[in-house]
């Protein structure tokens, strides 16, 4: 019977402490969409939309941020001045503004450079000049087909590196990134090939 009450008093003691820290809020409906902030394992996440059903229950939740009243009417992209409809899939892609977002249509008209989350800054340029280094002196001494070749070699192993090291990995991001230099670069050579 003490465990019984002991259990009781316990209970109500941990229930009234969080009753305190969020404010008492109005059964009134009168929707607010706000972004939340999601944990994810392995990398920081995009938010979410999420409707409440009133700014107070909002206000409840730290990790939630006003956005605007009325009902989330799931991810709204502007693209050509019409609105689109994005789902909520999380499939990262890296922007050409070098933002990461949680898929290709969240992108919208920035467009997506590559697959996975952006690599940081201080890797891309890192990268960037190790691989200008390597193909400036490596290519200058091969002729346009063995290049084409190399390019496309790296594009298929950089692509199957960063799906070994997921989507997610900083390490998966810079495999994702150096496939991006060599597609870029197979472009040049081949536009160059046909002039």
């Amino acid at each position: 019977m003490k465990k019984i009450i002991l259990f009781f008093i316990i209970f109500f003691y941990f229930t009234q402490v969080q009753a305190l820290d969020n404010k008492i809020c109005t059964m009134q409906y009168a929707p607010v969409c706000a972004e939340v902030q999601v944990q994810c394992i392995k990398a920081p996440c995009p938010p979410i939309l999420e409707t409440f059903s009133n700014k107070c229950e909002m206000e409840n939740n730290s990790l939630a941020k006003f956005l605007h009243e009325g009902e989330c009417k799931g991810d709204i992209i502007e693209e050509n001045n019409q609105e689109v409809m994005c789902t909520m899939e999380y499939n990262p892609v890296c922007g050409n503004d070098g933002k990461t977002y949680g898929n290709a249509c969240s992108a919208g008209e920035k467009g997506v450079k590559y697959p996975g989350i952006c690599v940081s800054k201080k890797y891309e340029i890192a990268v960037s000049k190790a691989w200008e280094q390597k193909t400036t002196k490596y290519f200058s001494k091969v002729s346009q087909e063995i290049i084409v070749t190399t390019l496309e070699k790296v594009i298929k192993n950089s692509e199957k590196l960063a799906g070994k090291e997921g989507l997610d990995s900083q390490k998966g991001a810079i495999f994702n990134y150096i496939g991006y230099l060599a597609k870029e670069m197979l472009q040049k050579n081949l536009s160059n090939v046909e002039k």
